[in-house]
């Protein structure tokens, strides 16, 4: 999985459930396994990224490649990807709407069941 493709499904979650508890989430490909990192402290959550990437690299089984996103501030998300020879990452906005309507306006994205990649990551 790219970092493009983890970059596609965060948005839609977000869009689904909002974006003010959004968990950092990590996705493990070869497993087609996704984890929510819960219970971080509040007085913690400006050191959330050193957490999160501790916490995703203790999940990873050795040199596991993993998709980790979590929210950088009040607008926008970041996802970084690991492998054993390659780190990246990128950080994206948010477009702001209600949980459950599209951000036009329009009819909210249907999210279907096609497999665990395409789980939300809200779900531990």
């Amino acid at each position: 999985m790219t970092l493009d493709d983890f970059a596609t499904i965060t948005p839609r979650v977000i869009q689904r459930d909002g974006f003010n508890g959004y968990l950092p989430t990590v996705c493990f490909p070869a497993r087609d396994h996704i984890i929510v990192l819960e219970g971080v402290p509040e007085e913690k959550e400006p050191q959330i990224r050193d957490i999160a990437l501790a916490w995703a690299r203790d999940e990873a089984q050795g040199e596991e490649e993993y998709l980790l996103a979590y929210k950088e501030d009040s607008d926008h998300f970041r996802i970084v990807r690991k492998s054993s020879d390659q780190h990246e990452e990128r950080v994206f906005a948010v477009l702001k709407a209600e949980p459950g309507v599209a951000p036009n306006g329009g009819p909210a994205a249907q999210f279907g069941n096609s497999g665990a990649v395409e789980e939300p990551p809200s779900v531990t």
